[in-house]
């Protein structure tokens, strides 16, 4: 270890593969450290399905809660 070496603040987060295990990543990365992330795949095609992986997951939680699907997807509180 090289006590000269610092970390530096993380702000946003790129996710390459947006399949299952990409979404989750993206998903925790957003929900719980509350930062900006970016879906990156081979193709669009790849990265919607990635995106409706992750919007599935906030609708779960979200009914978990007891918001509705629209502010589970709108990331109320």
């Amino acid at each position: 270890d090289d006590p000269s070496v610092r970390a530096r603040p993380v702000s946003k987060v790129g996710v390459l593969g947006a399949g299952l295990m990409g979404g989750g990543i993206a998903f925790v990365t957003a929900d719980k450290a509350e930062l900006s992330v970016r879906l990156k795949d081979k193709d669009d095609e790849a990265v919607r399905r990635g995106l409706r992986h992750v919007r599935d997951l906030l609708v779960a939680q979200g009914s978990k809660k007891g918001l509705s699907p629209g502010d589970a997807e709108r990331g109320a509180h």
